[in-house]
């Protein structure tokens, strides 16, 4: 993953990774985050408390959703918000609402140079893509175990940069070691293995641990650059798929770069993206009636909608194939001819 052994250890899963990240660093009343229009409540709920116990101040950030040309202009949405009581930006390497990856290396070197912390919320980006957190410039990245790395439930990365200038100030909230490691070297980072000081725990779940170890050395064997490669390029032919199939019809919520591709693929094929009843009835009778599992997101297209549109996100996984994604394309297809007409 591009960092030193001292810098990165297993968590429980990301929603761990981030409250051990958020609730860890410093904050004071007035202090402003940025954050995306469209975090998970993984990483809103921890900020949420740092708001309500604190005073924090959290500042959304509207990010481009139909129009998606390069990272500049994400880059460029930060800022517009940055104020000189911005003191960190929390983003999401890929948004779990529309399957958009961002440009997190462009969003945290922009983060360094203004003096501000930056934490990733990389959920779905382990074991999809091919990861350098040195590379990335973060300050503290989060991911899951359990989801595209394909380890065991209740298993996640967590990084945390622990050399080079300006680390920021951080408290262990695991303090099982605090006295032994932390205390005795002044909580320097420098100075003490943060990444064992934050994993060791008195009765952690070993065994699940090492089969995640055991789904990071299979991906080490495949080539992360080749699963990322065939995951976003089966995303890219679903998306042609479905193109070709609606013959235009519908509206795709990700776009279509690769430098901003991932495995989820987000879209409706109705007129009316705002209509929830639908839109989930589509994904359940999918299920249903043809077999094909997928989810359906909700998200602001735009930070100040009074409505929330509406998309099936589909995943293909490394263990996915052409022919599979032919056959839900097919089904999705006769399954909105039928709605359509009242079947």
């Amino acid at each position: 993953f591009g960092c030193y052994p001292d810098e990165i250890c297993l968590s429980r899963n990301t929603t761990d990774g981030l409250d051990a990240i958020i609730n860890g660093l410093e904050f004071h009343a007035g202090d402003e985050i940025l954050l995306t229009h469209h975090e998970h409540i993984g990483a809103r709920a921890p900020l949420n408390v740092l708001q309500d116990r604190y005073g924090v101040v959290l500042t959304e950030v509207e990010i481009p959703v139909l129009e998606v040309h390069d990272a500049a202009q994400f880059v460029e949405c930060f800022k517009q918000k940055i104020s000189d009581r911005t003191k960190a930006i929390v983003v999401s390497h890929i948004t779990y609402k529309t399957g958009t990856r961002l440009p997190a290396k462009e969003l945290c070197r922009w983060a360094s140079k203004n003096g501000l912390i930056s934490i990733v919320d990389g959920a779905h980006a382990p074991g999809m893509i091919a990861l350098d957190f040195h590379d990335i410039g973060c300050d503290f990245y989060a991911g899951a175990g359990h989801k595209w790395q394909c380890g065991p439930g209740a298993t996640g990365i967590l990084y945390m940069r622990a050399h080079g200038d300006d680390l920021p100030k951080f408290w262990p909230q695991n303090s099982s070691t605090y006295t032994f490691l932390a205390q005795p070297t002044g909580n320097l980072r420098e100075q003490y293995d943060i990444a064992y000081a934050m994993q060791y725990r008195g009765q952690a779940n070993i065994a699940a641990m090492l089969s995640l170890v055991d789904a990071c050395n299979m991906w080490e064997r495949i080539g992360r650059d080749r699963i990322e490669a065939y995951v976003c390029g089966l995303s890219a032919y679903l998306k042609k798929a479905l193109r070709k199939k609606f013959e235009g019809q519908g509206t795709f919520f990700c776009p279509d770069g690769p430098e901003f591709a991932s495995g989820l693929t987000s879209f409706n094929p109705f007129d009316d993206v705002t209509d929830g009843a639908r839109l989930t009835t589509f994904v359940q009778r999918l299920q249903d009636e043809y077999g094909y599992q997928a989810r359906y997101t909700n998200f602001r297209i735009f930070q100040n909608d009074l409505e929330d549109a509406y998309a099936i996100r589909i995943s293909t996984h490394l263990f996915h194939n052409r022919r599979q994604v032919d056959g839900l394309v097919a089904a999705m297809c006769d399954l909105y001819g039928r709605m359509i007409m009242g079947g």
